[in-house]
Order: C-alpha cells, then structure tokens, then sequence
C-alpha cells in the first residue's frame, strides 16, 4: 500500500471543532492514522493500555504532553516542543495530549497496533 500524508486512505473516525482524525487499518494488526489539529485547539487526551503509539509530526508547531507512573514514586511529565519531521513514542499506558500552538493546521501520523478487541481471529 503507498498513500500520501494528506491522504492515509481509510475513514474519518473523529471529526469536530478541533480536529480531523482518518484511520486506515493495514493488515491484521496495525492502524496507520491521520489528525489535522486546528490552530489553538488539542486533543483531549487519552491513554491505550494496550497499545504503543508512534507519532510522526508532518506540518505545523505544538506540543505533546505525556504522563506516566514513575516505578512506584508517583507520576512523571513530560512536554515536548514538535514541529514538522519531528517523531514522538509513546508506550502503552502512558497518558497523552497533542496542543496546536502555531497558526496553521498541526498534521501528524500515528501508527500502532491494532486494539485487541478488533484484531479478527
């Protein structure tokens, strides 16, 4: 499969005043995503617990804030600056928030793998 970044495949999974999400499942197990954040919003925030994330920033300015459990001393915060060409892991469990900080749409890709519960047996 060869897609372009403005355009993954797939559907439009999310769509409201913030942002444009378009998920294309790829094989049995993966989940190749597309958000077009609008300029000042965010995204809610979340956490998968089963599954890892790989965010690969592609046009615009923001932030990325992670919160995670620190091996038993509580929780640890993290903010990241992004840009274009930027790349961001976030492991399973760990919660996360994308804020566009910059003027123009904030374009990014994600992939992980696929939730269990959909995964065809």
């Amino acid at each position: 499969m060869k897609d372009e970044f403005d355009d993954i495949g797939g559907h439009i999974s999310k769509e409201n005043d913030n942002y444009t999400v378009k998920d294309n499942y790829v094989g049995e197990n993966l989940l190749l995503s597309s958000t077009h954040l609008f300029p000042g919003k965010q995204t809610a925030g979340h956490k998968h617990l089963l599954q890892d994330e790989i965010f690969f920033f592609t046009q615009g300015s923001g932030e990325i804030y992670l919160r995670h459990s620190d091996e038993g001393q509580g929780e640890q915060e993290e903010l990241y600056e992004v840009n274009a060409q930027d790349i961001v892991t976030v492991q399973a469990g760990v919660f996360h928030r994308v804020h566009n900080k910059g003027k123009t749409k904030l374009k990014y890709l994600r992939v992980m793998n696929r939730p269990q519960d959909e995964i065809r047996k």
